[in-house]
């Protein structure tokens, strides 16, 4: 059976496709005996932001240090796979459609009622358990509270809890507040686990200062705890109590990459014997993630631009991310950049485009393909000519670079505004 066609079914167990309760979950896992029940080395990344790029780097660190390490993240680009590493590799789609039928064969018998996630979640415990790896990196999905990733904690408290950026996301579920949301992301942490906290707004910072004040696990605070400090040669410094780190730009682009990677060295220090600055060194200039300000090199779609454009996507979809793309786009020196954008209906498209006002030339708006969600292009375009980019609505990816390239073959273009519209982008190519 294929798995689209298990996926397809599982998607019909419940009523929403969100349900942010945990017991369903457990008790399907109990049905399983607990699979997770002997995880010891979880560390869970938990935040609004670069979540995925913390999650990598820390992985490839681990691994450069010698040691195994699985991975679960969400949500995929361009296969379901994408979500379980096993050690080096993603599982296969015929692993993942035998576990996942076996899920919901349990599921059926004891009639109980899960959605689709927890049910590829259930299925992701159950390969991690079969192949155990000396560390188990997983990445909270919608908030932390109701999100599943909290149960693998159920049996062993987390060696560490990773708080990356967070910001205004997912209104609708974890509230309309900075405030609300560092509740649900920070006010329920393990209470016997090392917290690691990345770089925030002095408003994030002090909401989170505030649900963890009676949490007594170990902090370790950017700017407090350790700190980077980004050289005039690209280079950058991570620096802590009782260590400093001369280390290279990594593989990933945008200084916004250097605190990423800076959250994941504080990690690593809290749940690895000993860090070689040479092997960390070489983990951040190798780790890969797609998607994440990624030039095209490559591919059908450069077909459709100039010899002289150059192309990039970077699936950021939160006003943080408006802001890193804004800092990376500053140092772009005479060439104009034109944006082709897509959003989901759920985010909020005039907080993301504000932040490129000053950067942007032209925006071109377009329907994410095969995306129920998506927002309508001509929304997306009066709201950037409202905020004065020059902006209009094009009928597919392909048409919207043609425009770019027609009115400027010299311009950098770069596809922005959702993982899901980066999934589609990569399968076009």
């Amino acid at each position: 059976m294929e798995l689209s066609q298990v996926l397809i079914r599982l998607q019909k167990l419940h009523p929403k496709k969100i349900d942010l309760t945990l017991d369903r979950s457990r008790k399907v896992l109990e049905k399983l005996g607990n699979p997770h029940q002997r995880f010891k080395n979880l560390s869970n990344v938990i935040g609004s932001k670069a979540k995925g790029s913390t999650a990598k780097f820390l992985k490839s660190i681990i691994e450069a240090h010698g040691f195994t390490c699985n991975l679960y993240e969400s949500p995929h680009l361009q296969s379901i796979t994408e979500r379980v590493t096993l050690k080096e590799k993603n599982i296969t789609e015929e692993y993942f459609t035998n576990l996942l039928l076996e899920t919901e064969k349990i599921i059926k018998k004891y009639e109980l009622i899960v959605t689709q996630f927890e049910a590829i979640s259930i299925a992701a415990t159950i390969a991690f358990k079969e192949n155990p790896a000396d560390y188990l990196i997983t990445e909270a999905g919608l908030g932390w509270n109701g999100d599943f990733c909290r149960v693998l904690e159920d049996f062993n408290p987390p060696l560490a809890s990773v708080i990356t950026p967070i910001g205004l996301e997912h209104i609708e579920w974890l509230g309309d507040t900075i405030e609300k949301i560092a509740h649900e992301k920070c006010g329920y942490l393990n209470k016997n686990t090392k917290i690691i906290i990345a770089k925030q707004t002095p408003k994030a910072l002090s909401a989170i200062d505030y649900e963890t004040r009676n949490n007594p696990s170990s902090k370790f605070i950017y700017g407090e705890d350790f700190q980077i400090n980004i050289e005039n040669d690209d280079k950058f410094t991570y620096q802590d109590n009782d260590s400093l780190m001369h280390l290279d730009s990594p593989s990933l682009i945008g200084d916004h990459q250097k605190f990423n990677c800076g959250t994941a060295i504080a990690t690593a220090k809290n749940i690895l014997p000993k860090l070689d600055v040479k092997k960390v060194n070489y983990a951040i200039t190798h780790t890969q993630n797609k998607g994440r300000l990624q030039k095209i090199t490559d591919g059908k779609l450069l077909s459709y631009l100039s010899s002289s454009n150059t192309l990039w996507i970077d699936g950021g979809h939160e006003e943080l991310s408006a802001i890193a793309l804004n800092n990376w786009a500053n140092k772009i020196k005479n060439r104009k950049i034109y944006l082709i954008f897509g959003m989901l209906n759920t985010k909020n498209s005039k907080d993301f485009l504000k932040h490129l006002t000053n950067t942007v030339t032209a925006v071109k708006t377009i329907a994410i393909p095969n995306q129920e969600n998506s927002a309508d292009p001509k929304s997306l375009a009066q709201i950037g000519n409202g905020l004065g980019i020059k902006s209009n609505t094009c009928t597919s990816i392909q048409n919207a670079l043609r425009e770019c390239s027609n009115e400027d073959e010299g311009s950098l273009i770069l596809i922005t505004g959702s993982l899901y519209l980066m999934g589609e982008v990569l399968n076009l190519n």
